[in-house]
C-alpha cells in the first residue's frame, strides 16, 4: 500500500476506530482511492464467510485475520445484504436523514424474507417503473403503533415523499371509529395500510412494521447517539413502566434512551417554558422523533457502522412484518443513492385534534390532506 493506514482500515471496517481516527480516515480516504479500494475490498470480502474455503486472493492475509469473522458466518443471503446496503449508502447525502432511516428499516424488515427465499428464488419483481407509496409503521409493547410514515418513492427519477401521520387520526374501520394507532389489533399491518389507503384516497403497494425493541437494540448496535436536549425532561408512568429522566443539554443516549425521547410528549409536572417543544400532542412528538433520527444518521452514516448492519439486520428481522417481496426490495433500492436533499419532500398530515365520547381524536383536514396527495403521493396500481 502506498498509504500507512494499514491497521487504522482494518479498525475501522471491524468497527473497533475511534471516533477521532476515524474521522481523520475518512477525511483521508476522500483524496485517496487507494485507501477506499482497501475499505470496499475488507467490507465485499468473500472470504469473511465460513462456508466459503477459498478467500479473495488479492487480500493479504493479515487483513483476513484481523477481522472479526464470526460477524459475517450466518447464511450467504444475510452477507448479500449487508453488501447491498455498503453499496447504496456511500453517495447518500446526510439531509435524507429521516427518510434514509426509513428505508433501513424497511430495507431490514424484509430480511427474514430474503433468507427463506433467496435460495428458491420465490418472491418475482413487480414493476417499479411508477412511483410507489410504503407504509412504515413503529409498534410499541402493547402492539400500538406509535409511528406512522407514509413514503412515495420514485424509483426511476430517485425522489421521495414522506407524510408522517399522527397515531390519534381518526380512521372509520368496519362502520365504527376508532384511533388509527389500534388498527393493528385487528388485523396486523394489512388492516392498518388499508386503513390509511382509504383516508386518503391513496394507493399503498407496500409496508413493513417493526417494534421500539427492535429499534433500541439496533441504536446501542450503533454506539448510541449524541443529542442536545432543549429542557430537561421527566415523565414517569407506572402503568407503561416508562420513566423518562433526560438532562438539558448535550447527552450520549443508548438505545433505551433513544427510544424514550422519541416517545416523549409531556412533562410529570405542567410547565409553560415548556409548551413551545412539548405540549402534550403528537405533532410536536413527531418534530421531535425528526431531530432525533437526523441525528442519528447525521453521525453514523459512515463505514464504521455499516459494519454493523448485519448485526441490526438480525435484530430486526426477527421482529418486522412486511409485504415487501426480495426482488421488490432490490429494485426499491438500487438508485437511492441518487436521492437529493431538493428532491425530499417531509409533511405531517394536516388536521385538529377534536373530542368525541371524551376521546381525543386527530382528525384530518380532507382538502389540505388531498391536495398533499395528489401532489406528492402518486402512485401505479397496486
Amino acid at each position: 500500500m502506498k498509504c500507512n493506514n494499514f491497521d487504522d482500515i482494518v479498525l475501522y471496517v471491524d468497527g473497533a476506530l475511534s471516533d477521532e481516527a476515524a474521522k481523520c480516515l475518512v477525511d483521508h480516504m476522500k483524496d485517496c482511492e487507494d485507501c477506499r479500494q482497501m475499505v470496499d475490498t475488507l467490507i465485499n470480502a468473500n472470504g469473511f464467510l465460513k462456508d466459503e474455503a477459498t478467500a479473495d486472493k488479492s487480500i493479504d492475509d493479515k487483513v483476513l485475520n484481523s477481522i472479526d469473522k464470526s460477524r459475517y458466518t450466518d447464511k450467504k443471503s444475510k452477507f448479500k445484504l449487508f453488501c447491498q446496503l455498503h453499496v447504496f449508502k456511500r453517495a447518500l447525502k446526510p439531509a435524507a436523514a429521516v427518510v434514509f432511516i426509513c428505508m433501513v428499516f424497511l430495507y431490514l424488515g424484509y430480511g427474514k424474507y430474503f433468507t427463506d427465499n433467496v435460495q428458491s428464488g420465490t418472491g418475482p419483481a413487480k414493476d417499479t417503473s411508477q412511483p410507489v407509496n410504503i407504509l412504515v409503521l413503529g409498534n410499541d409493547s402493547y402492539k400500538n403503533t406509535d409511528a406512522i410514515i407514509l413514503i412515495n418513492y420514485d424509483l426511476i427519477n430517485a425522489q421521495m415523499n414522506l407524510l408522517s401521520i399522527p397515531r390519534d387520526t381518526s380512521v372509520n374501520l368496519n362502520g365504527s371509529q376508532t384511533k388509527l394507532s389500534h388498527v393493528y389489533h385487528v388485523g396486523g399491518p394489512g388492516v392498518v395500510s388499508k386503513a390509511v389507503s382509504d383516508l386518503l384516497k391513496v394507493d399503498i403497494q407496500y409496508y413493513v412494521c417493526f417494534d421500539t425493541i427492535a429499534a433500541q437494540k439496533s441504536i446501542d448496535l450503533l454506539d448510541g447517539v449524541d443529542f442536545n436536549s432543549p429542557f430537561d425532561l421527566d415523565y414517569d408512568d407506572p402503568i407503561q413502566n416508562l420513566h423518562i429522566h433526560i438532562k438539558k443539554g448535550q447527552n450520549h443516549l443508548a438505545g433505551k434512551q433513544a427510544i424514550e425521547f422519541m416517545r416523549f410528549r409531556k412533562m410529570s409536572h405542567y410547565k409553560t417554558n415548556l409548551l413551545n417543544y412539548y405540549n402534550g400532542s403528537d405533532l410536536k412528538r413527531i418534530e421531535a422523533q425528526q431531530n432525533m433520527l437526523k441525528a442519528l444518521i447525521e453521525q453514523k452514516l459512515n463505514v464504521k457502522y455499516i459494519a454493523k448492519f448485519n448485526e441490526i439486520f438480525k435484530t430486526i428481522s426477527s421482529s418486522s412484518e412486511t409485504n415487501i417481496s426480495l426482488g421488490d426490495g432490490l429494485n426499491l433500492i438500487k438508485n437511492l443513492h441518487k436521492l437529493n436533499t431538493a428532491d425530499v419532500n417531509m409533511f405531517i398530515l394536516p388536521g385538529k385534534v377534536q373530542i368525541d365520547s371524551s376521546i381525543f381524536y386527530y382528525t384530518i383536514d380532507n382538502e389540505a390532506s388531498q391536495n398533499i396527495v395528489k401532489s406528492y403521493f402518486q402512485s401505479g396500481s397496486k
